[in-house]
């Protein structure tokens, strides 16, 4: 095998040098750019060229120092390039809004941020001749999802994860719209065995309590993620706010000191204040007994969301689709989520949702099992609520990208005529998913995932060691490079 030129993203976790150096054992590297998040990060690669990149220098709007090159070596932008990355444009132009923290990124700004982005990398690409391109999660920190489409453009082949519905599964991926794709051929070969589903299929110990968990209302049904997740804001005691201060004081005075003197800091918090109060001052108690679709809103900025939705990263976009194409006594339950902040809200975000027919705004504490239960069907750009109305036997409109976008009862959305197909089978045919079809479905993810994590989140609910998940991972990834490589 000739020496891989590659460029390696993320991999933010304890193993994270030790699972690239699995990777790449035995596999030959000549040029090899690292963009990690710390120096700990970096493996050991028997590579002829290693450079490596600090990840959170090149998240910020004034990259310069993160690059760290002179910008008349690097070669320039022409027009056609411009134009075939302008959908990637758009996506990224919108990402920047992640890190609105206190302050607000100008379109100036993120224009200048974004083309350095693109020079810098179609650069890289095309001086290094690189032949793969790693990331550990789906690109949504602006400049690598600059990377992975640059990548797609130049036909340089990509490899991506993503978190799985279980702790320490992982779905692999080359192009996250087309998601994991390994399940949906799964799927189709358990069809063929199972034409009529099997509520008796054998499923893996972590995936047969999560069966049986969402099958069983007597208990909580929450992703094992959302206790990793801080609570939202107006539901912290005065003493939590007191101590994040305190913490932030003692380990960053002078940015403590910056931000609570700040204009725009005191803005802001009146403006969340203020979109709070709305909302829940806004709620009404929803009729359980009328037909409705339960409509769950992600929280944002969000991967999940941005790129994940797509063109439905304005969550609005999804109701109002649904109002036009709804039969007419078909209501609209629209929930927050529990853990959305005051970005990405406002008031008159929430007052266009309720200016759309048959939108109600039902209270953030209300039981979004409950509204599972009693919906003829789910809406959700990616999030986990669409899986988990599977399993209760309720069709999905799904507005984004992920996994399950395969499995039976679920619609993936992404015009209005695909809205209307999708309001045809549910509302006069009755279509609804079969729990036989969605347990077959679950087991094609079972024997598909990947054993391990690559994110700081997944850590905290892991059942295997740092040498375990490096050793998992490290083979996986190492013997998909090889089939990359040889096809």
């Amino acid at each position: 095998m000739k020496p891989l030129n590659v460029v390696i993203k993320g991999f933010v976790v304890k193993s994270a040098a030790q699972i690239l150096e699995k990777a790449f054992e035995d596999i030959p590297l000549g040029y090899c750019m690292t963009v990690l998040d710390k120096d700990a990060d970096r493996p050991n690669l028997k590579a002829e060229e290693h450079v490596s990149l600090y990840s959170p220098k090149l998240r910020m709007i004034d990259m310069e120092g993160g690059y760290d090159i002179d910008w008349n070596t690097i070669r320039p932008l022409d027009e056609k390039l411009i134009y075939d990355m302008r959908e990637c444009e758009a996506i990224v132009l919108d990402m920047f809004s992640r890190y609105e923290r206190n302050t607000t990124i100008s379109y100036e700004q993120r224009k200048r941020a974004y083309l350095q982005h693109l020079r810098y990398w179609n650069h890289i690409l095309e001086e290094k001749k690189i032949d793969l391109c790693i990331i550990s999660h789906i690109p949504h920190n602006c400049f690598d999802n600059v990377l992975y489409r640059l990548c797609k453009l130049k036909g340089i082949p990509t490899t991506l994860f993503y978190y799985g519905i279980v702790p320490d599964a992982l779905m692999y991926m080359t192009d996250w719209e087309e998601s994991a794709i390994e399940v949906r051929d799964r799927y189709k070969e358990l069809q063929s065995e199972h034409p009529n589903g099997s509520l008796d299929i054998q499923l893996s110990k972590e995936c047969q309590e999560y069966f049986e968990k969402q099958t069983d209302s007597s208990r909580d049904s929450a992703p094992w993620y959302m206790d990793m997740v801080p609570s939202h804001p107006s539901k912290r005691s005065v003493g939590s706010w007191i101590g994040i201060g305190m913490s932030l004081g003692f380990k960053k005075p002078v940015q403590f000191l910056s931000h609570i003197c700040s204009h725009t800091f005191w803005q802001q918090k009146l403006r969340q204040s203020r979109a709070f109060r709305f909302y829940e001052s806004h709620c009404t108690e929803p009729d359980l007994n009328k037909k409705y679709v339960y409509v769950a809103l992600q929280s944002q900025p969000e991967c999940s969301t941005s790129p994940m939705a797509g063109a439905f990263v304005d969550q609005l976009l999804t109701v109002q689709l649904l109002s036009a194409c709804l039969p007419e006594d078909v209501h609209l339950y629209v929930k927050e989520h529990p853990h959305q902040g005051g970005r990405c809200r406002s008031v008159e975000y929430y007052k266009d949702f309720l200016a759309v027919d048959r939108v109600q705004l039902v209270s953030r504490s209300f039981s979004t099992y409950h509204l599972i239960e009693h919906a003829t069907a789910v809406s959700t750009a990616t999030g986990t609520v669409g899986f988990e109305a599977l399993f209760r036997e309720k069709p999905v409109f799904l507005f984004g990208h992920r996994f399950f976008q395969y499995a039976p009862g679920v619609y993936p959305i992404h015009s209005e005529e695909d809205c209307k197909k999708a309001v045809e089978e549910i509302y006069n045919k009755g279509k609804r998913p079969r729990l036989a079809d969605v347990r077959l479905f679950f087991k094609a993810f079972d024997d598909v995932k990947v054993l391990g994590h690559v994110v700081t989140i997944c850590e905290a609910a892991t059942n295997i060691t740092p040498e375990e998940n490096a050793q998992s991972v490290g083979a996986f990834l190492s013997q998909k490079i090889r089939e990359i490589v040889q096809s």
